[in-house]
């Protein structure tokens, strides 16, 4: 019963992230990890899936996709470590869409309900950062060495945000956002 609370908990804030997010007009979110298993996994360098709390994709011209990772806490918990597996799997996954000749230029996002880190917030998304998260995740590289180009290249994709329980009273409604959409066209209609 705890688990499945739990659980709900998650898939609540999965839901206030994807609400928020996509009432920016600029990001569509159309699968999640609970409905859509298939298009919120990714492969890393060392074969192992990651799956990712959302995905989707960017609107306008460029649509680059998008891998989501909301944490919805109370309290600071593991987030750091977490969040240092995140940039891990990140680098991975760019890594071996890269290596794939399949690189689509995904980026990634973490939206946290509660700050984590604050010492190190403004180099939290830096190559060094990244470097160092290889580095206590060694697993991610598969053997291989770490490439500067390519730390340089995750970097550039990450996205870094805190969401409070109060920034869903400032989005819009479904109804709002499918006028906004076209008005704006970024969905193409």
């Amino acid at each position: 019963m705890v688990a499945e609370g739990a659980h709900m908990q998650g898939l609540i804030g999965v839901k206030k992230a994807q609400l928020f997010l996509e009432s920016t007009t600029f990001i569509t979110l159309p699968w999640n990890v609970c409905e859509n298993q298939n298009q919120t996994r990714f492969l890393r360098l060392d074969k192992e899936i990651k799956h990712f709390d959302l995905a989707g994709y960017f609107l306008g011209e460029r649509r680059p996709p998008l891998a989501v990772e909301n944490k919805a806490y109370n309290h600071v918990g593991s987030q750091a470590e977490d969040y240092t597996e995140y940039l891990a799997n990140a680098y991975s996954i760019t890594a071996r869409a890269c290596e794939d000749g399949a690189d689509d230029e995904r980026e990634f996002m973490w939206l946290t309900t509660h700050p984590f880190a604050q010492g190190k917030w403004p180099r939290l998304r830096s190559p060094e950062e990244i470097a160092a998260a290889l580095e206590r995740h060694p697993d991610a590289l598969a053997g291989r060495q770490i490439d500067s180009d390519l730390l340089q290249l995750v970097s550039g994709r990450l996205w870094l945000i805190p969401l409070h329980d109060r920034h869903t009273e400032l989005v819009l409604d479904r109804s709002e956002l499918f006028k906004i959409h076209e008005t704006l066209k970024r969905k193409g209609f």
